[in-house]
């Protein structure tokens, strides 16, 4: 990273930080296919994402170390019913919930690894994150007129939040 340099503020150099620890897992798996012969049919997916990652700080007054746990979800779920061959309904449901513990805080010190955070400070982000329960649903049923005709009735909510973790209000 590029550092200015504290002392004179004229003068640009480049420090390597050390690597830290970055875990990322991704798992996921999806399923579907007809319940009733020609008229009911399903479809339904899940990925989870799991990340850990730490950072260790090198302070004016010592070291200290930063952690996150990140979790991500993405859930799908359709199911198509064939009425007629002129109707036609679908259902679906996505949630996508994310949920983070711990903020890391960027390397900001003159120094490989420093940071001019306060060690309290560095201590107090592993308790920070967020959580975002996010979730929507759809339903629509469409029926073909003609050939050349189809009309098309459509529905949805979508919820969206945010919400802190472990921040001081």
């Amino acid at each position: 990273r590029l550092v200015l340099d504290p002392v004179t503020q004229n003068r640009a150099y480049t420090v390597q930080d050390t690597a830290q620890g970055f875990d990322r897992h991704d798992v996921g798996a999806s399923l579907g296919g007809p319940i009733l012969k020609d008229k009911l049919y399903f479809f339904a997916s899940t990925s989870q994402a799991f990340e850990d990652r730490t950072r260790d700080y090198q302070l004016g007054t010592g070291l200290a170390s930063g952690e996150r746990e990140l979790r991500a979800q993405s859930n799908f779920g359709k199911l198509t019913w064939e009425a007629s061959s002129r109707l036609r309904f679908n259902v679906s449901a996505l949630h996508t919930p994310t949920k983070a513990e711990g903020t890391l805080v960027a390397f900001d010190g003159a120094a490989a690894n420093g940071s001019t955070q306060a060690a309290e400070s560095v201590t107090a982000n592993n308790a920070r994150g967020f959580e975002t329960p996010q979730w929507q649903a759809a339903f629509t049923v469409d029926y073909v007129i003609s050939n050349a005709t189809i009309v098309s009735l459509r529905a949805g909510h979508f919820h969206d939040s945010f919400e802190d973790i472990g921040a001081i209000t």
